[in-house]
């Protein structure tokens, strides 16, 4: 691994970890946990998808041996700004709309810089409007699965839920 890709990985990772320690509260850590955990499936499977299909090519991986994606883009970097995303949700139509194109603008604007800069990330037939839309689709849904791991169950007529 050259520098210029260490470099990248040990700064992104540092820079998502301190605006998780930073703006995640202490008392919502373990929705941010679920929303992370739930990004990183999607995000796999996906990726798995559009890797194989020779979409996006990762010439510099930190397992070569173990899979043909970037792991910190996918297993690290996006679920913690899904994460983010979730706990700092607005209310409002208007200002959910531009909260998630925000988002992934950051997600697309990221991976648009890895592959220009570095050599983690290759669009072979794929470019940052393709992952533009799909966190666009991802972040709302796995804000959704959060929401519904975290209801409260309807009260049973004379009894416990279970």
């Amino acid at each position: 691994m050259s520098g210029v890709n260490l470099w990248w990985n040990i700064v992104s990772c540092g820079l998502v970890s301190a605006l998780l320690w930073r703006f995640v509260p202490r008392q919502r850590i373990r929705e941010a946990w679920v929303s992370f955990l739930f990004t990183q499936v999607i995000a796999w499977s996906a990726g798995g998808l559009i890797y194989n299909a020779h979409l996006i090519s990762a010439p510099v991986r930190l397992f070569p041996a173990a899979t043909h994606q970037n792991v910190m883009t996918a297993y690290f970097i996006f679920p913690a700004l899904s994460a983010l995303y979730y706990i700092h949700f607005p209310m409002g139509r208007f200002k959910r709309f531009l909260c998630t194109c925000a988002y992934s603008g950051v997600v697309a604007l990221l991976t648009f810089c890895m592959d220009a800069f570095t050599d983690l990330l290759r669009f072979d037939h794929w470019n940052a409007a393709h992952y533009f839309v799909f966190s666009l689709v991802t972040l709302p849904v796995c804000r959704w699965f959060t929401l519904w791991f975290f209801r409260k169950p309807y009260p049973v007529p004379g009894g416990d839920v279970w």
